[in-house]
């Protein structure tokens, strides 16, 4: 085999590469070089105990062994804070990998639940041991020591060694907490408890806080300069020297544990650290004594032997729960069976599940009607049947990462990082299909089917899924990258009218054109069109089916999340200001929370009549006409009355205008979006949609779910949001919407109950009917 190890510089490793500069069979590369590159992509065997970057994708005959790097305190993958995204490439390399190792039972628990591999994870999981222990266990003290020496270390032989070994701390991974004058502290402070004759004080920072201070004038030019041990050094190797660790929530402890000498947990920032990021095993479970004071640790180590005495049991549970494989020789028991095929069946793991894979694409996760649709359905989905990933781009807008973490437990996300791996042409033909579609003949030479094999492959790697949910329909990328799926079956939404939709017009543009007449070609491709209920499908059969699709179209009603709207209804929005009520619309905090902003808008008065709408100022919307009609009931009717508009979007400039010309100033209210729009309803006396044109309108449902009466226009989708005696329905021209508001002052609009648990229970059962046979 031809060895190539992959270096941060080779500076800072000249000592490694003098031990093998005449060993033929070694070659060494920096990272992201151009032979890094090439090795990347062309070599037989890739071993990692991270990740490989966003734009690694393996190629089909690569064997990909992940050996991770250590057994974990603090928590990790999906378990950690903001874990949807961060975990997001960590998942993506697992996707590919054909081996990742795993030290005990307990790990691989975690690689199942942590990481959510089960069901989704193809390779296998080889539960061995550690390889990197074989190396304590075996390590040769005297070259070791000489290595030490080499790299400019203050080693004694006739001393016993403490070495002092935290993990990074932090909120991002790049950029740590760098502390050089603690560590200068902690050196200090053993060294005056400490008989220096007998022991010394080693440092090994964690490697990326390393990188940052090694070069730090403060840690060049001190004394103390020779007791940090640099990155550079096999961390394995020092541990077998070492006679006393004293570490925090680093896993370096566990190995450290096949020594079999005593561990010491000095860990002064426990509350802080475990708020922010979380640990497996609580503190008492800790196979040596812990604490927050320094001078604590030097009083232990004078009587080590007491202390081991002490934490024999825990020590021995620790040392037969985590490292119990671990007996010198696991790297050669490794390979045998990655390399030599050997039938070792007793330490390999598949994570199989019998449930039916579910990989779905729900768009940019905005707050809008499909995204709350989405995670109403993930709350009552059937996870017993079904295992849900769902495909996410990674953002930092605090709106979407509030929904995408907000995503039920039970699914796994799977955020989308980096760019497409592609050539400049590639790139082009790309563009060239998004802008044209895929019926186009003069654009079929421009699609590659390579280009999209190797984007679905760099996202989703060996993972197979029985089923492609394109629940957006509006993305013209995923509907064309899906087609990749091959053993899938395909579904795709029509959460609209999609031919009105496709020509709605916005300021003298098709907003939508371009975009819906690629995802228009994409529907041949896909296995079932589900419009949003039944109705919806008639009108989107009748008005875009081919002959090829007619026999495609089914439909599924959207969820709603009815406890958002009753949670809303309970929350404590309202704020009191000159006499006057008002309802909180976005409130923001200055630094340390020392000063509050607050948006507020005034509630609706109980002796108005008030209407009130909600939904995106645009077009289809038929704001204008309910305007215009609202003006003219105002002014011909004795009522003191208001119109209520929650929402924003590109017609909101154009809303204004109207209201300034039909001098209704301060009757009409635009209020644009309202973090809980729920409670001002609840004080509104009417709800009122004057619809173009719809697909399954949400806000009709919360509205009957807080039982306000209901004026709803007849657009062509309408029926299957009526139910009997339960709205008025209007047309939508000015005079209809007019003469249903007066319908509403004389009491002429009907209401009645709405059962918001059964309309769930039906929507997902015609869910749960596409993914069967006769669905």
């Amino acid at each position: 085999y031809h060895h190539v190890w992959v270096l941060d510089d080779r500076e800072t490793n000249q000592n490694i590469l003098r031990e093998y500069e005449n060993d033929d069979n070694v070659e060494f590369v920096e990272y992201l070089s151009k032979d890094y590159l090439f090795y990347l992509a062309c070599a037989g065997i890739l071993v990692n105990n991270v990740t490989f970057p966003s734009f690694f994708g393996k190629k089909e005959k690569q064997i990909y062994i992940n050996t991770w790097h250590g057994i974990p305190l603090k928590k990790i993958g999906y378990d950690q804070e903001n874990g949807n995204l961060e975990a997001a490439n960590t998942i993506r390399n697992f996707l590919f990998t054909d081996y990742i190792l795993s030290p005990c039972r307990y790990q691989t628990s975690l690689y199942k639940k942590a990481f959510k591999l089960e069901g989704i994870f193809a390779g296998q999981i080889i539960e061995a041991g550690q390889p990197r222990n074989d190396l304590t266990i075996h390590g040769n003290r005297e070259n070791i020591l000489k290595k030490m020496r080499d790299f400019g270390l203050n080693i004694d032989p006739k001393k016993q060694v403490v070495l002092y070994a935290p993990t990074w701390k932090g909120q991002d991974y790049g950029a740590p907490v760098l502390d050089i004058e603690g560590y200068f502290h902690f050196i200090e402070t053993l060294e005056m408890q400490l008989s220096t004759e007998q022991y010394q004080i080693l440092v090994k920072p964690h490697q990326v806080v390393y990188s940052h201070i090694k070069n730090d004038e403060r840690l060049k030019e001190s004394s103390r300069y020779a007791q940090f041990i640099p990155a550079v050094m096999d961390t394995n190797e020092i541990l077998s020297i070492t006679d006393i660790l004293i570490s925090d929530y680093s896993s370096i402890y566990f190995d450290f544990l096949v020594t079999g000498r005593p561990v010491l947990f000095y860990i002064p920032d426990i509350e802080e650290y475990n708020e922010y990021r979380g640990l497996y095993l609580p503190i008492s479970d800790l196979p040596g004594p812990a604490t927050e004071r320094l001078s604590q640790i030097s009083q232990w180590i004078l009587m080590i032997n007491q202390v081991k005495a002490q934490y024999k049991d825990k020590y021995t549970e620790q040392r037969n729960k985590f490292i119990s494989n671990d007996n010198g020789s696991v790297g050669k028991r490794i390979w045998n069976v990655i390399l030599d095929g050997a039938d070792d069946s007793g330490i390999v793991r598949r994570l199989v599940s019998v449930k039916k894979k579910i990989l779905v694409y729900m768009g940019r996760t905005k707050v809008n009607g499909i995204t709350e649709s989405f995670n109403s359905l993930l709350n009552v989905m059937d996870y017993d049947k079904f295992d849900i990933s769902i495909i996410v781009r990674s953002s930092k807008d605090p709106n979407i990462l509030e929904k995408i973490n907000g995503m039920n437990p039970k699914s796994r996300v799977l955020a989308r990082i980096g760019q497409y791996n592609a050539t400049l042409e590639e790139l082009t033909n790309h563009n060239m299909v998004l802008e044209y579609g895929l019926d186009d003949p003069e654009i079929s030479e421009f699609y590659s089917e390579a280009f999209y094999k190797k984007e679905y492959r760099r996202n989703f790697g060996d993972a197979k899924f029985d089923y492609i949910v394109n629940f957006t329909g509006y993305s013209s990328f995923y509907s064309i990258l899906f087609l990749q799926a091959k053993d899938a079956k395909k579904f795709i939404w029509l959460h609209n009218d999609m031919y009105k939709d496709k020509n709605r017009t916005v300021n003298g543009e098709k907003i939508n054109d371009t975009v819906l007449s690629t995802v228009f070609s994409a529907y041949p491709h896909y296995d079932k069109l589900v419009s949003c209920s039944e109705s919806v499908m008639l009108v989107n059969r009748d008005s875009i089916a081919t002959e090829e699709t007619y026999d495609k179209f089914t439909f599924c009603r959207n969820l709603v999340n009815f406890s958002r709207v009753f949670e809303g209804l309970e929350k404590n929005d309202e704020i009191m200001a000159d006499g006057q009520k008002y309802l909180i619309k976005k409130q923001t905090s200055s630094v340390n929370d020392r000063v509050v902003t607050i948006n507020a808008a005034p509630l609706p008065e109980k002796n108005c009549i008030n209407f009130v709408t909600m939904g995106r100022i645009s077009p289809e919307k038929n704001h204008e006409n309910l305007i215009r009609a609202f003006a003219r009931f105002s002014r011909e009717t004795d009522s003191d009355s208001r119109l209520y508009i929650l929402g924003d979007g590109p017609l909101m400039g154009r809303m204004r205008q109207i209201v300034k010309e039909e001098c209704c100033v301060g009757k009409v209210r635009l209020l644009g979006n309202v973090i809980n729009p729920f409670l001002f309803m609840k004080h509104c006396s009417c709800f009122i949609l004057p619809s173009h044109y719809e697909g399954q309108p949400m806000v009709l449902l919360e509205a009957r779910a807080m039982g306000l009466p209901i004026i709803v226009a007849d657009f062509s989708t309408v029926t299957d949001s009526l139910i009997p005696g339960g709205q008025l329905l209007i047309g939508q021209d000015e005079e209809s919407i007019y003469q249903g508001l007066v319908s509403f002052a004389k009491g002429e609009v009907p209401q009645t109950e709405f059962d918001c648990n059964q309309y769930n229970q039906n929507a997902y059962a015609e869910f749960e009917r596409l993914f069967t046979a006769e669905g």
